[in-house]
């Protein structure tokens, strides 16, 4: 068997095998379920997290934040004002209930010494809640108008070209910042003119897809939405990711095990399991009292 066909045999069985290994939404549903009832049973910790998002000075550490200043602010406080800032400064401020920003991360992780830094695709917005949410764990039914509305949302941005332009712009600044930090620490000029000339392409996919290579242009189809549950989240700060999922335009897939698709996340909400388990960790916890410190956010 020659070289060509054995190869083309092998890929064909690793695109089965990772299909068939690939998670249904029944699957992420349950997992997302099984973590939020993990979650109301740290007692302490689901306190913190509620003092946090009532602006109060909380009790007990938290994961993704940093202790209280001497003015009162966290690391919380100074990640809000900055998401807000750079919504205003960067894509829109939508009015429905969160801020929108694009990555300012470019999204080649060849252009990084940190795994982690990059986005996940060119295409890749955040979505920042106007009022404080810990995390994903912490979202109630009263949240999921604001959640549908993030993907109605998208899907609007999507099919609007100015609305493109604008999130590729971004990533264009992104980018040509990470060009100009890898020259500095003395990258080889090959590979990154070789990352200019991707981008371009990459760029050029997106708006317009690629009839030789029988990639369509972006549609929501190709656009998933994702938030990262505790314990895996890198801040302590509800940020909702929107990434493009057809395989030509991503470009970093590390967090693809922790990426909750935002509908599974709607139904553990509505879990009975879930409610119940909330229910039962409130009545533990009883009412916030207000210390007479000084509040949290300002």
């Amino acid at each position: 068997m020659n070289l060509i066909l054995t190869t083309s045999i092998l890929l064909a069985a690793f695109s089965v095998s990772s299909s068939l290994a690939e998670k249904s939404l029944a699957d992420w549903t349950t997992e997302a379920e099984d973590i939020f009832i993990k979650f109301y049973g740290k007692t302490s910790t689901y306190k913190a997290s509620l003092e946090l998002e009532k602006g109060i000075r909380f009790s007990h550490g938290l994961q993704g934040l940093s202790g209280v200043n001497d003015d009162g602010t966290t690391k919380f406080t100074l990640l809000q004002k900055d998401l807000k800032a750079r919504s205003s400064a960067g894509i829109h401020n939508t009015h429905r209930g969160f801020y929108v920003v694009g990555n300012h991360r470019a999204a080649y992780p060849q252009l990084y010494t940190k795994p982690e830094d990059p986005g996940m695709s060119l295409l890749n917005l955040l979505y920042l809640p106007e009022r404080p949410i810990y995390n994903g764990v912490t979202l109630t039914t009263k949240d999921i108008d604001m959640l549908n509305s993030m993907k109605t949302y998208t899907q609007e941005c999507i099919a609007d070209r100015k609305c493109l332009d604008e999130i590729l712009h971004v990533q264009e600044k992104a980018f040509s910042k990470a060009i100009v930090e890898r020259r500095k620490a003395g990258i080889d000029e090959k590979l990154l003119e070789e990352y200019e000339k991707r981008f371009k392409e990459d760029k050029e996919v997106i708006l317009h897809g690629d009839k030789k290579r029988h990639i369509p242009r972006l549609d929501g189809s190709h656009v998933k939405l994702y938030l990262h549950l505790h314990p895996n989240h890198g801040i302590g700060q509800l940020v909702v990711h929107v990434v493009a999922t057809h395989p030509a335009m991503r470009t970093n897939t590390l967090h693809d095990h922790k990426n909750f698709p935002i509908d599974a996340i709607i139904h553990a909400i509505k879990s009975p399991r879930v409610q119940e388990a909330r229910e039962k960790a409130l009545g533990d916890i009883g009412p916030l009292t207000r210390p007479s410190s000084p509040r949290l956010h300002r």
